[in-house]
């Protein structure tokens, strides 16, 4: 997990992305971003997706795709819509019937306290 939440720290230290959470699940992640002033989601999304691959499949010793392509985006315009969008990403672990708690589930991070 440290090779996806590294990249979103190296995205953002790269002033391509300011990452507000991410939660990664086995079979995918959700992540809340503000995009960087000269970058496109497709081209930050690109690139994490071209560096993640190419760590996880060294780190596994395999090759080939790792990520399916395109992905789902929302424009997030209040703030009611980013703290209910938030959540959201919060309680997928619970939805999805891996842990009881948010909490109790480690490959998660957030820029905002959970309740």
């Amino acid at each position: 997990m440290s090779i996806i939440f590294d990249t979103f720290d190296w995205l953002e230290t790269q002033n391509r992305l300011e990452w507000l959470c991410i939660m990664v699940m086995p079979d995918h992640i959700h992540t809340v971003i503000k995009l960087g002033e000269a970058q496109t989601l497709s081209k930050a999304l690109h690139s994490l997706k071209l560096f993640t691959a190419r760590e996880i499949n060294k780190h596994l010793s395999r090759k080939g795709a790792l990520w399916q392509k395109g992905y789902t985006d929302w424009g997030i315009r209040k703030e009611a819509t980013l703290n209910k969008t938030i959540y959201y990403c919060y309680m997928n672990p619970v939805k999805e019937g891996i842990v009881a708690s948010p909490r109790d589930y480690p490959y998660w991070r957030c820029k905002f306290e959970m309740a």
